[in-house]
């Protein structure tokens, strides 16, 4: 149920409404609540992050959506949030700023970030990271 749920949330935030996806944000804390190990958690929090800057990256979307609901799931009791997600965001939304280029000094967080942000230097056009051919091909 849990991916639905995130899959629903990435799709909210690429039809840019936040307030969709951040009701359903509420939800999938609700599911990351009920998981019974820290290891559990931590791994669906982490996973969860990871694809929205992936997706905030390749799609665009505001970096103000993505953080609300970072900030969101950093607020909720029993879910482990770790700070390290937001400065990789930070690093991915703000490059030039002087908070990130501290964060970036940081080995795991710069490996991170290039990691995340590799396919776009390699693609050519928008359209390189679209599933959907949109051109026929002869």
């Amino acid at each position: 149920m849990s991916f639905a749920i995130k899959f629903t949330i990435w799709i909210r935030l690429c039809q840019r409404n936040i307030y969709e996806a951040l009701r359903l944000a509420e939800l999938y804390a609700e599911s990351i609540r009920s998981l019974k190990t820290k290891k559990e958690k931590e791994g669906e929090v982490t996973s969860l992050a990871l694809g929205l800057m992936k997706l905030q990256d390749t799609m665009n979307i505001d970096s103000d959506y993505t953080g609300r609901i970072f900030l969101y799931l950093a607020e909720v009791p029993d879910i482990p949030f770790d700070e390290v997600l937001l400065k990789v965001l930070t690093c991915i939304s703000e490059p030039d700023s002087l908070e990130a280029q501290k964060f970036l000094s940081e080995k795991v967080i710069a490996q991170v970030v290039k990691e995340l942000t590799a396919k776009k230097e390699t693609r050519e056009t928008d359209c390189d990271s679209c599933v959907v051919a949109c051109h026929p091909t002869q």
